[in-house]
């Protein structure tokens, strides 16, 4: 695939096909998102790859519950249409077989963007090879929140580190029927 019909066709997949995905993917996707730009070129990420039973457990665990109003009432997801959202930790992280946590060290110079363009690399590398991802921000955001979900940070990413970002990662159950329009009016020239 080019590269350009990479970046067209990625889109956010909210439902996974129950198939697993090949470890020589895996390790594939992982291997170009760490040629991704970074801080001085230190390198400081980390990628935890949950595919067990036990870890997925520990990953509801970590999000701790849902906050109140989420998924009370219906989103329009593009490609999709109207649907009802679920708390992605308590449910089965939209079928994905694989999620791919990536982390970082703080203490390195612009610490959050090079786990980020690791992530972007990943998804267009995954893209590539016929899978799908999705991005959960939510994710990434709400994990290790309070007391009771820190104790699961260590199980999870190397001792300092903090979470940047999460994606949930395989094969999708369809694709979408028709990608959202790109916005216009973007680009000033001066």
């Amino acid at each position: 695939m080019e590269l350009r019909e990479a970046i067209e066709k990625r889109f956010s997949c909210r439902r996974f096909a129950d198939k697993p995905v090949e470890e020589e993917k895996i390790q594939e996707i992982i291997r170009l998102a760490t040629y991704a730009p970074n801080g001085k070129n230190t390198q400081k990420w980390h990628f935890t790859i949950v595919e067990s039973e036990e870890g997925k457990e520990k990953l509801r665990q970590a999000a701790g519950d849902p906050p109140e109003d989420f998924g009370k009432e219906m989103k329009d997801v593009p490609g999709y249409g109207k649907v009802k959202l679920k708390w992605p930790f308590q449910g089965d992280f939209c079928g994905a077989p694989i999620v791919i946590m990536i982390s970082g060290d703080p203490n390195v110079p612009w610490p959050d963007i090079g786990p980020r363009l690791a992530a972007e690399n990943l998804m267009l590398a995954a893209t590539d090879l016929g899978l799908a991802t999705l991005w959960s921000t939510l994710f990434t955001k709400d994990l290790f929140r309070d007391e009771k979900t820190l104790k699961l940070k260590e199980y999870f990413l190397p001792e300092g580190y903090e979470l940047y970002a999460t994606l949930f990662v395989g094969y999708p159950e369809k694709q979408p029927a028709k990608r959202p329009e790109r916005k216009g009016d973007i680009i000033s020239w001066r």
